[in-house]
């Protein structure tokens, strides 16, 4: 049935005897109610949108795909009429359609859509911790990020679509703001997932810092290619189910300040299981790692997010705002390794045996004898070559750099610290963990972008104490 529709004059469509476009007020489209045809098309050759193939894509077609939803007998290029993306053509399609033509923003995937629609291509890249890496799936294949690959590919049977997965387990935003240049820029990517408020709260990084983070991130990827696409991911975790905990506050607000679209997981899996955790165990390896079913909930709703975010008939760059939504944005990012740290040497222990591709043994941290997981020394490998340690407690090693922010990665163990000065003011202690990981550690930022004095003391020594690059942000 169709209530209150406007008939305009339009003496090029005939049908049925009727004269007349129609014109359908936004208002009005809830209205609107036709049976879904359930049809799928993949091998047609067409212009999408051109649904009366006259190749145009105007008022006519959007009259034209109505009037084959109401079940009249008219002429329409098949491969045109699955507006959104989601495989079948129903009233979905008709008002995403009529929004287009009416010019609103409708969609904040655009360039994903036109990608596989057009240029038959899309790589993605998805950056994160380890429920990204497909932790607690039984295979690769079952983690959220392939199977959201295998969704794309399903959908689009006539486009590439390519997954590259960096996720690395226990790394936040810092980390991964560090990362970024070479484990997501240099790649390429047309679409980027971004997923580590979990991690955040983990490793007590603040609201400002996760923010500051998440900001850098796009803004890069935004400078690299303003046509690349990016969607947030917010996850969960047994201790916070169904609340809105610090770290995915902070990096929710970063989102919904550039209309970046953000999928809520948790919220999924909240509504899965109904508010309760007395079913978590059968999607749950542990408090926050996805077994294949909670994956599987997690992929289903990205797919969700693609049926509403899905439409663009021309390619179009995205316009970020000019003001930076944090008082002290980092725009550059500088990783000092051991290669690069110059003439000063804080002391190395087995200097050509311990590099950064390798755990550390939980007791004695001492090299394990094996390499990292894949996931670690694909995604460290080129930035982190080495560690470098104190030779002894007390070991004490000063440098200057430029930049207005300052921290360390590596790793520290629970019983050890650093302390760090910048330009003799007041001390910041860096304390340790049970983790044998590569971590993260902001200690300063809003420095001026100066030269500036920085002055770091172990209170312990290597290995326990290992540190794998200074971050300089500028």
């Amino acid at each position: 049935t169709v209530d209150d529709i406007q008939q305009v004059t339009d003496t090029n469509q005939k049908s049925n005897g009727v004269n007349g476009a129609w014109v359908c007020p936004k208002d009005y489209l809830k209205n609107i109610t036709v049976e879904p045809q359930n049809r799928y098309f993949y091998d047609v050759e067409y212009n999408l949108g051109d649904i009366n193939g006259d190749g145009g894509i105007d008022n006519k077609d959007l009259t034209r795909l109505f009037q084959y939803l109401s079940g009249w007998e008219v002429e329409v290029n098949e491969g045109a009429l699955d507006i959104n993306g989601d495989a079948s053509v129903d009233n979905k399609d008709l008002t995403r359609f009529f929004q287009y033509l009416s010019g609103w923003d409708v969609g904040q995937l655009k360039n994903t859509f036109y990608k596989l629609s057009y240029e038959k291509s899309l790589k993605i890249v998805y950056i994160g911790g380890s429920v990204t890496s497909g932790t607690g799936a039984s295979s690769d294949d079952k983690g959220w990020s392939a199977l959201v690959t295998d969704v794309l590919q399903a959908r689009f049977q006539n486009s590439t679509v390519e997954g590259v997965n960096m996720g690395v387990g226990g790394t936040g935003s810092y980390l991964g703001m560090a990362r970024f240049e070479d484990n997501v820029i240099k790649k390429n990517p047309d679409l980027v997932f971004i997923e580590f408020a979990i991690n955040d709260r983990y490793n007590g990084i603040s609201a400002e810092q996760s923010k500051q983070d998440t900001e850098y991130m796009i803004r890069a990827l935004n400078k690299s290619n303003p046509y690349a696409d990016i969607v947030v991911v917010l996850i969960t975790d047994r201790e916070v189910f169904g609340t809105e905990y610090k770290s995915y506050r902070a990096i929710k607000e970063v989102a919904d300040y550039y209309n970046i679209p953000v999928v809520d997981m948790g919220a999924a899996m909240y509504r899965q299981l109904g508010g309760s955790i007395a079913n978590w165990s059968g999607y749950y390896a542990d408090g926050v790692h996805p077994l294949d079913a909670g994956h599987k909930i997690y992929a289903d709703a990205v797919a969700d997010e693609f049926n509403t975010a899905f439409i663009n008939l021309n390619k179009e760059p995205h316009i970020l705002s000019e003001a930076y939504l944090c008082e002290n944005p980092v725009t550059t990012v500088d990783l000092l390794t051991r290669d690069t740290f110059g003439p000063f040497k804080w002391g190395t222990l087995d200097d050509d045996i311990y590099g950064a591709n390798y755990w550390f043994n939980n007791t004695t941290y001492e090299k394990s004898g094996s390499p990292l997981r894949t996931s670690h020394s694909r995604c460290f490998t080129n930035i982190l070559p080495k560690y470098i340690y104190p030779k002894y407690d007390g070991a004490t090693l000063e440098f200057s750099v430029t930049g207005t922010s300052i921290g360390i990665i590596g790793t520290i163990k629970a019983d050890q610290s650093l302390t760090i000065t910048v330009d003799g003011g007041s001390p910041v202690t860096l304390t340790g963990s049970d983790s044998t990981g590569i971590t993260e550690y902001p200690v300063t930022n809003g420095l001026s972008d100066a030269s500036h004095t920085v002055k770091i003391v172990a209170h312990g020594s290597g290995p326990y104490i290992a540190i794998a690059a200074i971050f300089v942000g500028k």
